[in-house]
């Protein structure tokens, strides 16, 4: 099978199922982020009919990629979300939707808590898309449309199964399909998600309520801490569910 990138499951260093997102992950979600922070100006031009189908091809490869290695049996539960999150890294843009998620709060951070807020949001974000792949259905998300954008971007729809979907916090069931919208931008030589939006809800901008309400009690370096005890909490239930499935 082929993933996106191309990673073979023996290139990848087995670790323990606690360390599924390593240190080194995380730091390379933001590294990919920052060198690519040249670039976030949108154009402004509509995208031309190539640059949607070059968009669109970017998207349907994404979802098919995470879905199949969320499946491969062949691979252990770290090998699994390992290679998810890389292949969200090179996919997605942690900075932008970090910074989406912190709206006008972002002028309260530093440039230190900024990177470190991006490293702490990526992580976040990562461990529930993985998990929502892991929990989806028989039913694959599909490409439904995809349309230009008036500053460059362009907007791809999105068709998913009822199930489980990520959302800021945890993954959350939903009734019926759930549409998708995702907002990608050219970055460097490809295109990248910016925006991400599940039943009508911007999953990045959900989180500034809860952002401001911790900054309202503290600082910047409480939020993140606050951020990343969640984020651990999250990962030590899946892990416990996991290991009571296994039982």
């Amino acid at each position: 099978m082929t993933h996106l990138p191309p990673f073979h499951p023996g290139r990848v260093m087995a670790h323990r199922r606690r360390s599924s997102l390593t240190r080194a992950t995380l730091l390379t979600l933001a590294s990919v982020s920052l060198l690519l922070l040249g670039g976030v100006a949108a154009g402004s031009e509509e995208a031309s009919e190539a640059q949607v189908a070059e968009a669109r091809g970017v998207a349907e490869a994404l979802m098919s990629s995470m879905r199949e290695t969320a499946r491969d049996a062949d691979l252990t539960v770290s090998q699994r979300r390992e290679l998810l999150a890389s292949t969200m890294s090179q996919n997605l843009d942690f900075l932008a939707l970090s910074r989406r998620a912190l709206g006008p709060l972002v002028e309260r951070f530093s440039e230190e808590e900024r990177t470190d807020f991006a490293v702490a949001y990526s992580r976040h974000m990562s461990v529930n898309f993985i998990r929502s792949f892991e929990l989806d259905g028989d039913t694959p998300t599909v490409v439904t449309e995809a349309r230009p954008l008036k500053n460059g971007d362009v907007e791809v729809r999105l068709q998913g199964p009822e199930g489980a979907i990520g959302a800021p916090l945890a993954p959350q069931r939903t009734r019926g399909p759930v549409t998708s919208q995702l907002r990608l931008r050219k970055r460097g030589d490809r295109y990248r998600v910016t925006q991400i939006v599940i039943g009508g809800v911007d999953v990045s901008q959900t989180f500034r309520a809860q952002a401001q309400s911790v900054l309202d009690q503290g600082s910047p370096a409480d939020l993140i801490a606050d951020l990343e005890g969640r984020t651990q909490k999250f990962i030590d239930a899946t892990i416990a569910a996991d290991e009571q499935g296994q039982g």
